[in-house]
């Protein structure tokens, strides 16, 4: 699994949501562990607010693998999205990017 560094609060290109990047020590190699890790993160940390029914998806080989959960946080949308080049969680909302972000930051340790 690759060691994860840090979050980087940054913007999609295209539709500009405001997102969170993962960055790791190795960026050619995102693990499904590292990504079911955060999410799983994610929905213990918000679990009053996200939605139930919130649950990874994958396309294997579409040209790469990829792995993606879309979903509400109270009411806002949520999409985490990583292929073997990128990973990095999108926010409907900049409040919600920021306290999803700072979560994480503050809990690293965890994650890693």
């Amino acid at each position: 699994m690759p060691l994860l560094k840090r979050f980087e609060k940054s913007r999609w290109e295209g539709n500009q949501f405001p997102s969170i990047s993962i960055v790791t020590d190795d960026f050619s190699d995102y693990d499904t562990e590292l990504f079911q890790k955060i999410f799983e993160f994610i929905k213990e940390a918000y679990a009053n607010e996200i939605d139930p029914e919130a649950k990874i998806n994958t396309l294997l080989d579409f040209p790469v693998d990829r792995y993606f959960a879309d979903f509400k946080i109270s009411d806002c949308l949520v999409m985490m999205d990583m292929d073997g080049f990128n990973f990095s969680i999108g926010f409907s909302k900049e409040e919600w990017r920021d306290k999803v972000f700072t979560r994480l930051t503050d809990n690293i340790e965890r994650l890693i």
